[in-house]
């Protein structure tokens, strides 16, 4: 999943915009080749479907930092509600 957060309260014109340029860009060819390259497939989707995706993997990938050592207020912020 490639994408960032954004603050609480981005207008929807903002997400849409970024959305839609994060979408053109990984079907650049040069782009493709580069994630193939690291064997990496691309796909595009919603702001809404990563959020959801995001939710769901969160506790997998909050207890595999916690397995690892790592600090979940540093390492997991990006995950947190």
């Amino acid at each position: 999943m490639v994408g960032g957060p954004l603050a609480e309260g981005t207008p929807e014109a903002i997400v849409g915009r970024l959305n839609a340029e994060l979408g053109r860009i990984v079907k650049l060819p040069d782009v493709q080749e580069k994630y193939a390259n690291l064997g990496v497939s691309t796909e595009h989707s919603t702001p809404a479907y990563v959020l959801e995706r995001m939710k769901l993997e969160a506790p997998r990938i909050a207890a595999a930092l916690k397995a690892a050592g790592i600090e979940p207020g540093i390492a997991c912020a990006f995950f947190s509600p």
